[in-house]
């Protein structure tokens, strides 16, 4: 739920993993996970505590249709590499922010999305103490996103500046 650009609630739901990340303002982020019983487990969860690029996770997605697009990431990609642990891709802008917002990731960035792609997850990653901006730097407005980079607190800048646009 979005007020105002603004995300108040939103749920992620990860199947394959048996977990749902939620959130609500001011309320923290929740990974529920689903016992082979059928019952729910809920445990509050944080971002990352990590404070080094070099040691990081960073997860990212991919343009689907324009071609040019895919070839800057590319290099976007190639230039970031050195600087981090290391890059995953896993298809779904969704699931990159609930994981930076369980800690399983220290960061993620992307652009060219649409507001279903990302208006949970922003609230997921801010409840759970991370920095969510406009891949600009801009304030995000979750109607609207252009991209977004999403971190652990101390990562944000870090990562910001590594990333070239």
């Amino acid at each position: 739920m979005v007020r105002d650009g603004q995300p108040v609630a939103g749920a992620v739901y990860a199947p394959m993993l048996g977990e749902i990340t939620s959130a609500s303002l001011g309320g923290g982020t929740v990974l529920s996970s689903i016992q082979p019983d059928g019952s729910m487990t809920d445990q509050p969860v944080t971002v990352s505590d990590a404070t080094v690029l070099a040691t990081s996770l960073v997860t990212t997605g991919f343009s689907y249709f324009v071609e040019e697009h895919r070839e800057h990431q590319a290099a976007r990609i190639a230039a970031l590499l050195p600087h981090v642990r290391d890059i995953r891709r896993m298809g779904s802008a969704a699931l990159d922010l609930a994981f930076v917002a369980t800690g399983r990731v220290e960061g993620y960035f992307e652009e060219f999305l649409n507001s279903w792609d990302v208006a949970a997850g922003v609230i997921l990653v801010t409840e759970a103490g991370g920095v969510v901006t406009a891949f600009d730097g801009s304030p995000i407005d979750a109607r609207e996103p252009a991209g977004v980079l999403a971190a652990a607190p101390e990562l944000h800048a870090a990562l910001d500046a590594r990333i070239e646009r």
